[in-house]
């Protein structure tokens, strides 16, 4: 990859997208960083399904929910002023289901949770977390 210069803005989690789209924020967030003239703009994580989400207000890549003009238009307008824009791509593991940051940090919601999925069966926090749904890796 070559890159116009060696600024590179690096992945922020802003909890801003509804039911996993992207809104209008991330436009005006990202773009305002490719327009600022950083060579390399990433993305916030975005999972890769909405089981995979931290929290209700991460963006997801999982449905065709996600391909909205809202979303496209978050991405081609940090191409339009820069050549280069990645995408930061995850899963939350044990950690899914949770509260936003400024709610109750790490702690599962207090409604209409979805079953996590993760690679192991050790809560993220211990007592407080739900339990594994299901393993990614079968035995």
């Amino acid at each position: 990859m070559v890159l116009e210069n060696r600024v590179v803005v690096s992945p922020m989690d802003q909890y801003c997208a509804v039911d996993g789209v992207p809104t209008d924020w991330h436009l005006v967030h990202l773009g305002s960083r490719a327009v600022g003239g950083a060579g390399l703009v990433y993305v916030e994580m975005t999972c890769v399904s909405p089981e995979g989400r931290i929290t209700p207000a991460a963006p997801d890549c999982g449905t065709t929910r996600s391909a909205t003009p809202s979303g496209a238009s978050w991405t081609s307008a940090t191409r339009t002023r820069r050549p280069s824009c990645a995408c930061q791509i995850g899963h939350s593991g044990r950690k899914g289901s949770t509260q936003l940051g400024w709610e109750k940090m790490d702690h599962p919601l207090e409604s209409n949770n979805w079953p996590i999925v993760s690679a192991s069966p050790i809560p993220y926090l211990e007592g407080i977390s739900q339990v594994l749904a299901r393993f990614l890796v079968k035995r």
